[in-house]
């Protein structure tokens, strides 16, 4: 047996290998990709694009969709968007997230068994889903808790932090130390994310 490695387009992710036999007909090396658009224009739907060729098994849009394309029956992998509130008068934190309610509801029924990452980036301040460790860690509960009541086949990853430098991997550990003074429990984690730039840091 060889095992089926899981390797990805400009980000890493830390999963469990499967195992598959050398005659398995599936690619030796599962490829995702993530379709953005920034500049007006751009062709946002990813049945757009000849996926065919690359032979990519999942992809993300950063959004969680509950109708969205699957071109060639590769997955699609939701990410729940997070956004942090500051209260300047009472000097407090508070959270929201998209989607939510119903409209969450709907995305989990309409991806059973999906991969999801909550948020995007939350180490990276005033951009993407910027918040502090002990904000992150309360979403991600929620979050985490709430996905898997309705779909216990999910599987939850953390939001991917910019790179694994030493500053960012410090935030990782602020979360976590965070998360078990807020809940009294390590958090449940599915797997890790963790986007690879290659990016100057500055403490």
């Amino acid at each position: 047996m060889i095992a089926v490695c899981l390797a990805f387009v400009g980000l890493g992710w830390l999963y469990t290998p499967k195992v598959a036999w050398a005659d398995d007909p599936a690619p030796l090396c599962r490829f995702g990709v993530n379709i953005n658009t920034i500049h007006p224009g751009e062709v946002s739907d990813i049945s757009s694009y000849n996926t065919a060729s690359l032979g990519i098994g999942w992809y993300i849009n950063y959004h969680a969709d509950a109708t969205p394309s699957r071109p060639n029956n590769i997955d699609y992998t939701p990410m729940v968007r997070l956004a942090e509130q500051y209260d300047e008068s009472s000097n407090t934190y508070s959270y929201t997230y998209a989607p939510k309610g119903q409209a969450l509801q709907d995305v989990i029924d309409a991806n059973p068994g999906a991969d999801w990452f909550i948020g995007n980036e939350p180490d990276r301040l005033y951009y993407q889903d910027s918040m502090v460790p002990e904000m992150y860690a309360a979403a991600y509960h929620e979050l985490y808790h709430l996905i898997k009541a309705a779909d216990p086949k999910a599987k939850i990853f953390a939001g991917s932090i910019v790179q694994p430098t030493d500053i960012r991997l410090q935030y990782v550990d602020l979360i976590l130390q965070s998360y078990q003074a807020q809940f009294g429990e390590q958090m449940p984690v599915d797997g890790w994310s963790i986007h690879n730039f290659i990016l100057n840091e500055q403490d």
